[in-house]
């Protein structure tokens, strides 16, 4: 028996040989493509938490109007946190194309060289490795931003720059037509002061210590900025504007809220009267309903008129006798009538309003 399925199994292998091998093939196919995607993954997130520390990738970074003084950055950092300023300046080249320049970094998101070295004098360059490859840039070359020439010594990325855009709202990157670079201290401060180029932006990277990014942030917004502490005289003319403004927003919601105040205070007092107005009202109207009843007693009509059935009493017994009195007797009771439920309306409009205002003034 055993023989007999030993040859059945070895001629189905040899009629179905290929079916087997490509599914052997799949199954091993299969098996290595995960393990590749694995141990890919696995040596993306070990290069990217050795990156991390290795060029001090920053937890955050925020933007001001306004450099932060030495005391403001003392007030930021003596919970450890370390605060390094990446300010920028946009420079255009000859073809209309930006290149944003920066200082070289010394403490976070640290320049990561692929080929050549930092920036040591004046005259001299690291350029972003895209820019400088859509643009066939190496090392020794020259390149011309802002209307200074550049020595290209260096060609790396920053961390902060992974994806190398101009704005956060731009959607794909432009390699050719914007790029980075990184210059020394002196050479930055000399281009800056030099004028003519696109205003600077003032941001800065940052490393938590003790504390957190939440409160971080509520220090930064504790920080107070006054016009006299801006250097630029255009912008400080510009921040006064806002203030004074804002002063006018400020003193017209002070002289509503006052308003509001004693507008709550009338309406109060109106509202503290609307009992009597209605009792007032009702009594105008039983006193004229009692004499109208006196009238029909003397006219010799047995009839007693409440506020249910007067109007339609009154108009049988004008369509009955074809009196203009009684008709005319319905119009005034339907008129004081009206007149009541006027000064009851009147006067829940008034509470409510009275309400509403006391809760605008208290808003206020």
């Amino acid at each position: 028996m055993n023989k007999i399925l030993s040859k059945r199994l070895l001629r189905d292998l040899r009629t179905n040989f290929g079916r087997y091998a490509a599914l052997l093939l799949l199954i091993v196919m299969g098996i290595y493509l995960v393990v590749s995607i694995f141990g890919s993954a696995e040596m993306i997130i070990q290069g990217t938490e050795n990156h991390k520390s290795v060029n001090m990738v920053e937890d955050g970074q925020f933007t001001v109007f306004v450099p932060l003084s030495d005391e403001n950055i003392s007030e930021l950092t003596a919970d450890g946190t370390q605060i390094e300023p990446m300010f920028s300046l946009d420079l255009k080249t000859k073809e209309n194309e930006t290149l944003r320049m920066f200082r070289n970094r010394e403490i976070i998101d640290l320049i990561q060289l692929d080929e050549g070295e930092l920036a040591a004098k004046n005259g001299e360059a690291v350029i972003e490795k895209g820019y400088a490859s859509a643009h066939n840039i190496h090392i020794g070359d020259t390149a011309i931003a802002g209307g200074t020439s550049f020595t290209v010594t260096g060609i790396g990325s920053v961390p902060d720059y992974d994806m190398c855009i101009a704005n956060f709202s731009d959607t794909a990157v432009e390699r050719s037509s914007f790029g980075l670079l990184f210059t020394t201290a002196e050479q930055y401060d000399e281009l800056r002061s030099a004028g003519g180029l696109n205003a600077e932006e003032y941001t800065y990277a940052y490393r938590l210590g003790n504390t957190t990014n939440d409160e971080l942030k509520e220090k930064i917004r504790d920080i107070k900025i006054t016009p006299e502490s801006v250097g630029d005289k255009y912008f400080r003319e510009t921040i006064e504007e806002i203030l004074d403004e804002r002063n006018e927003i400020e003193n017209g919601v002070s002289k509503l809220n006052d308003g509001a105040k004693e507008l709550s205070e009338g309406l109060d007092d109106l509202s503290s009267h609307s009992s009597e107005l209605r009792d007032a009202a009702d009594k105008l109207f039983e006193g004229y309903l009692a004499q109208a009843n006196t009238s029909l007693a003397a006219a010799g009509q047995n009839i007693v008129l409440t506020e249910e059935n007067y109007h339609d009493t009154l108009e049988k017994l004008t369509a009955a006798t074809h009196s203009e009195q009684f008709s005319a007797l319905m119009k005034s009771l339907d008129d004081i009538s009206g007149f009541r439920n006027g000064i009851s309306e009147y006067t829940e409009g008034a509470d409510s309003a009275a309400e509403g205002s006391e809760e605008l003034s208290d808003g206020g």
